[in-house]
């Protein structure tokens, strides 16, 4: 358990907010991109998956969905503030890329389930010559539209990424449905992929 202070809050949509940790540098929290912290804050615990591949900055990024009533959701939504201290404890999780793999890399995601596949990407957009090894798919799904925040364009990755949303917007012009049925339609052959999926 190392304590960790914000040193950003941002709101990329209404109902999500990107806070930005850091720890001490004597403290740094060592991980493998795509495993999850605890954070321990205003009397609660709550789990939350990093969104980012290790930094040599040592900053911690959390995308968090905003839940009517809960607890700690009310506090990031409402009451965090810049140099506000927490407490972190891990990292957990067995959510992380294997060494070796199949050619087809596929991530599912949902909802800020995007955060451990963002991370993941991270960490192939570092080993370009690991990335070109693998053909990547992505698919996330949101139920609104606003939701889908992150954009991986940056990354410089080649990755078939598809959006596809499930909840009544009119004005969406893209693809519907859920992840895994798209996912399917697409194409998977079972003996050359690996599948991760977070919602």
């Amino acid at each position: 358990t190392i304590p960790a202070r914000i040193v950003s809050i941002d709101q990329p949509a209404p109902e999500i907010v990107k806070v930005v940790l850091k720890t001490p540098p004597a403290s740094p929290l060592r991980f493998l991109p795509g495993q999850y912290i605890d954070v321990i804050a205003d009397g609660v615990r709550r789990s939350y998956s990093l969104a980012n591949a290790p930094r040599s900055d040592g900053l911690l990024e959390l995308i968090i969905k905003r839940y009517p009533g809960g607890h700690l959701s009310t506090y990031w939504f409402e009451r965090a503030k810049l140099n506000d201290l927490l407490r972190i404890e891990g990292p957990f999780g067995t959510f992380f890329l294997r060494e070796e793999g199949p050619t087809n890399i596929v991530f599912l995601a949902t909802g800020t389930g995007i955060a451990p596949v963002k991370a993941l990407l991270e960490e192939l957009a570092i080993d370009p010559a690991r990335a070109t090894r693998h053909r990547l798919s992505v698919f996330w799904g949101n139920r609104e539209a606003e939701n889908f925040c992150w954009d991986p364009v940056d990354l410089g990755l080649d990755v078939g990424f598809h959006h596809l949303l499930s909840g009544p917007d009119t004005s969406w012009g893209g693809a519907r449905g859920y992840v895994q049925d798209a996912a399917v339609h697409h194409g998977i052959d079972p003996e050359d992929t690996v599948v991760y999926a977070c919602g």
